[in-house]
């Protein structure tokens, strides 16, 4: 029989003093915000980093969560509060390098979902049918689990699962959203 123990961070495992036979199993939240270092200039960051929004439609920006992802499982959902036009809003994943004024389904360091459509898009994948479309009001969930140094990713909308998207989603990678229109609009809805 297992026993359940509240752990602070400052604490180590030898700090424990766990039994030589004892399990040590974490469950952690971990909370990120909108990044304000690692967005497009057109974009503001607002309400305590969860909500993006569009200020010009020149072209394509994108803004990167502040906490890089590499193993074990995430999911995280985005809502849509304004939806402007099409490919309006890319929702996803991408590498710290990415080009932030970058069309995503044209950038070599993005893997997501485009809100117009539903497609996938991803490196070397080019844009596949996928699933719904989502507009103003939609959920977006988005999970990725890591299984040695790859992971799947999948997309959900207003709780519909559409199945893996991708299954190479290379480690080191950060939660992502691209916005083209004025006014596009975007809200963390739930955390890590």
């Amino acid at each position: 029989m297992g026993t359940l123990k509240e752990v602070k961070t400052e604490d180590s495992p030898l700090a424990l003093q766990l039994p030589s036979q004892a399990k040590l199993i974490a469950i952690v939240k971990q909370n990120f915000l909108w990044d304000q270092s690692k967005k497009g200039s057109n974009i503001e960051i607002y309400e305590g980093g969860t909500v993006a929004l569009k200020k010009t439609d020149d072209e394509f920006e994108s803004v990167l969560g502040n906490v890089c992802l590499s193993c074990g499982k995430y999911y995280w959902e985005v809502k849509i509060d304004l939806y402007v036009d099409d490919e309006d809003i890319h929702i996803g994943v991408a590498k710290a390098d990415l080009n932030l004024y970058t069309r995503p389904p044209e950038s070599d360091g993005f893997w997501g979902y485009t809100c117009s459509d539903g497609n996938k898009f991803g490196p070397g994948s080019g844009v596949e049918e996928y699933a719904e479309p989502a507009r103003t009001g939609d959920v977006i969930g988005i999970s990725l689990h890591y299984e040695g140094s790859s992971g799947m990713l999948t997309f959900l909308k207003n709780g519909k699962n559409f199945g893996v998207a991708f299954n190479n989603v290379p480690m080191n990678v950060h939660p992502a959203v691209s916005l083209f229109y004025c006014r596009a609009q975007v809200r963390l809805e739930y955390k890590l």
